[in-house]
């Protein structure tokens, strides 16, 4: 007798827009809960892919695998199109471009929900849409140096601080989206 194993997010469309280590690794935990993720990548390829010597690096491999893929370049009105096409049938977007990125390729959230409303659109930037640092790109390490984690580390005085060493913020941020995602999947289903 055979079980069939069911998990939580099987039959979900997740189109990941997600670049370097937080987007991506959040979509990778989106697939192993069972969802069907799309990595969308521009031509170019994610900025880990430009890494590439002989091989493709070892962290754009783990982060993307289990990962269906498609290249759209979204400055281009088919790419558009086609990316919205995807929108009307995909259940999630997520995406950590600098805030406002998705708005200024006129594919924003009013955008999406217009073509599915009931679209589940989780969108982190580094520093936050709003304040003084709000458009602001960054990566985990440099978040930290502004919230003072790098200060915490490094040896006795007088040395300076050295940081982390990996990219901690970027790692936590991404399971922060898988939390806000079934959240949000949660409510939307209530």
């Amino acid at each position: 007798m055979t079980t069939e194993i069911r998990r939580p997010l099987d039959g979900m469309l997740v189109l990941d827009m997600g670049q370097i280590y937080n987007g991506p690794y959040a979509g990778l935990q989106l697939s192993f809960m069972g969802a069907r993720v799309i990595k969308i990548e521009p031509p170019e390829g994610d900025v880990l892919r430009r890494r590439k010597r002989e091989t493709e690096p070892y962290p754009l491999v783990m982060l993307n695998s289990n990962k269906e893929s498609v290249v759209l370049d979204l400055k281009q009105p088919r790419a558009r199109e086609i990316f919205l096409a995807l929108v009307a049938q995909a259940d999630v977007v997520i995406e950590n471009f600098a805030a406002g990125v998705m708005d200024r390729l006129g594919l924003g959230y009013d955008v999406m929900k217009s073509i599915r409303p009931d679209i589940i659109y989780i969108q982190q930037a580094g520093m936050g849409a709003h304040g003084k640092y709000g458009r602001m790109r960054t990566v985990g390490p440099v978040a930290a140096a502004f919230a003072g984690q790098a200060d915490m580390s490094g040896l006795p005085e007088p040395a300076m601080p050295v940081g982390w060493g990996y990219s901690y913020l970027d790692w936590m941020g991404a399971y922060g989206y898988a939390l806000a995602l079934l959240g949000a999947l949660y409510h939307r289903d209530k």
